[in-house]
């Protein structure tokens, strides 16, 4: 059982992104990490719980909504994150 779910998943298909996340009682951080030969593009984050701003380390996104969308192309073996306040 977790302290405190993350409440958040991936939206598109990408079988080889793994996602970490923490939620303390300010944010909600995720990492994102592709682990594959191939680059991930098109990354859609849903995100259970409202968040009034965004923060990216490593890329580049915006907000929609309940979702959090990356801009950047994740190239093989990169990492980004984001910060849900």
């Amino acid at each position: 059982m977790q302290k405190n779910p993350i409440d958040a998943y991936v939206e598109t298909k990408h079988p080889s992104l793994y996602m970490l996340g923490k939620r303390d009682e300010k944010a909600l951080k995720i990492g994102l990490w592709n682990l594959y030969d191939d680059k991930c593009e098109g990354i859609r984050i849903k995100i259970g719980k409202p968040f009034e701003n965004v923060e990216f380390i490593s890329c580049k996104g915006h907000r929609e909504g309940d979702s959090v969308v990356i801009d950047s192309t994740i190239f093989p073996y990169e990492f980004c994150a984001v910060r849900a306040i």
